[in-house]
């Protein structure tokens, strides 16, 4: 059976979960619109935010391709911890992978993250890319960042 969601526009996927929101009861939240930016070798996101669904837009003003992985941190991991992780195996216990979202040099993300951040929670934010094989990775060169849910 064919992807309901798959041929559809961000807007279309917006409007869905909205449905399943109203649906599903009166305490349930309609998801909040998150940008982050990256640059070279930075992201400019929220510290904080509140817990919930959100949908997440991933805009590239560096120079070079950048990605942002979204990791829900395990209590005690540090970004530390995560820029000096060798590889996805070593990352995944510090915490669970929630998922990731790539750009070209001066373009936004061609899709959409949806997530539901859990309250007291902390969530890491992280480019794993390299500019070439010789080179460290965009996190060692300072492109990582810690966010709190309250």
């Amino acid at each position: 059976m064919p992807s309901l969601i798959s041929h559809r526009s961000p807007g279309a996927l917006v409007a869905l979960l909205t449905s399943l929101s109203v649906l599903s009861g009166a305490h349930a939240q309609e998801p909040r619109a998150v940008s982050i930016v990256g640059l070279d070798y930075a992201f400019q996101a929220p510290d904080t935010l509140p817990a919930g669904p959100v949908i997440i837009s991933f805009l590239n003003r560096g120079t070079v391709r950048h990605e942002v992985v979204l990791y829900m941190a395990n209590a005690g991991s540090r970004l530390s911890d995560y820029v000096r992780a060798t590889g996805p195996l070593e990352r995944q216990r510090l915490g669970r992978t929630i998922g990731l979202l790539a750009a070209e040099p001066g373009q936004p993300s061609l899709g959409q993250l949806v997530a539901n951040l859990v309250e007291g929670s902390t969530y890491v934010l992280l480019c794993n890319l390299q500019n070439d094989v010789d080179q460290p990775s965009h996190s060692k060169l300072g492109m990582g960042k810690m966010l709190f849910v309250k």
